[in-house]
């Protein structure tokens, strides 16, 4: 595919949709976008993206349109707007994590005006996104899934298709349990070579590829040595976000969670001691204060 034939169109600029339409405008692509934030609108502008003024703005000017949201609500609205738009054929990537009941209601009622949405979540921390580095978790419409692989391949290293729609949503929920899971795990560890007098990065280095080591050691991990949690590649709060999702999923199912809602709950009180601004990862500074 030559970008310059498929105009793409971003929804949600965000620390995830920042670093998507980076890539796509590196790669070449002509990318407009929309954020409520007009600092982060004015920073996608200097970047070389063509700032538009709403979500209908980039869907008429779009032929494949990515939404990064943090909401089920600004889902609705996105919908709303786009069911107003003048742009049929389009499709609409949706990679938030939210309820799939959520983006069925938008499939449905975006597709009476011609929208095709593919139920699209992305693997991977803000970090991972600017180093392209994601895993898409893709369901939905076959043609829609084809057309739109060149544009995923911008910015994720991998593209899982799992059929029907809404598999992408609980695929990315299971994801998000083992992820909550080893940011934690790699936390608790991590304080206890901590307080044996280990060097951290010595540690982190020597479990790389062992039996113990995890991704979110190798990614969370180097955040925890160096306590930079201040600078968040996914917010404590956003992230508790989708731990009740999961809670909620778990409930439908009839699945019991006991090491989830352990984690669940340790993230819980991180977020209430302050640190809902930060990184997931300061999970580790309440889990320090809790040992001593």
């Amino acid at each position: 595919m030559n970008p310059a034939d498929k105009r793409i169109g971003v929804v949600g600029l965000g620390i995830m949709g920042s670093a998507i339409s980076k890539h796509l405008l590196r790669r070449g692509y002509p990318v407009s976008g929309f954020d409520v934030d007009k600092q982060r609108l004015d920073e996608f502008a200097s970047a070389g993206g063509d700032a538009r003024t709403c979500a209908a703005d980039v869907a008429e000017n779009s032929d494949i349109v990515i939404a990064s949201l943090p909401s089920a609500a600004a889902l609705r609205v996105i919908t709303d707007e786009l069911k107003e738009a003048k742009a049929p054929g389009l499709v609409l990537v949706e990679t938030s994590t939210l309820d799939a009941a959520d983006k069925i209601v938008a499939r449905d009622e975006l597709s009476d005006v011609g929208v095709v949405v593919l139920d699209c979540p992305l693997s991977g921390t803000g970090a991972q996104a600017r180093d392209g580095d994601l895993v898409a978790f893709v369901s939905g419409d076959e043609q829609a899934t084809d057309d739109v692989a060149p544009v995923l391949e911008t910015f994720c290293r991998e593209t899982v298709r799992l059929g029907e729609f809404g598999a992408g949503t609980t695929t990315k929920l299971i994801a998000n349990l083992l992820v909550a899971v080893h940011t934690f795990a790699a936390a608790e560890a991590l304080t206890l070579a901590d307080r044996a007098g280990l060097r951290l990065e010595q540690i982190i280095s020597a479990l790389a590829g062992s039996a113990a080591d995890s991704r979110m050691l190798q990614v969370r991990g180097p955040v925890i040595a160096r306590r930079s949690w201040q600078e968040p590649s996914m917010r404590l709060e956003l992230f508790l976000k989708d731990l009740a999702l999961i809670t909620s999923f778990a409930q439908s199912v009839d699945a019991q969670l006991p090491l989830f809602t352990t984690t669940q709950e340790y993230f819980r009180q991180a977020a209430d001691a302050g640190l809902g601004s930060y990184d997931s990862a300061a999970v580790a500074a309440l889990l320090r204060d809790d040992l001593e």
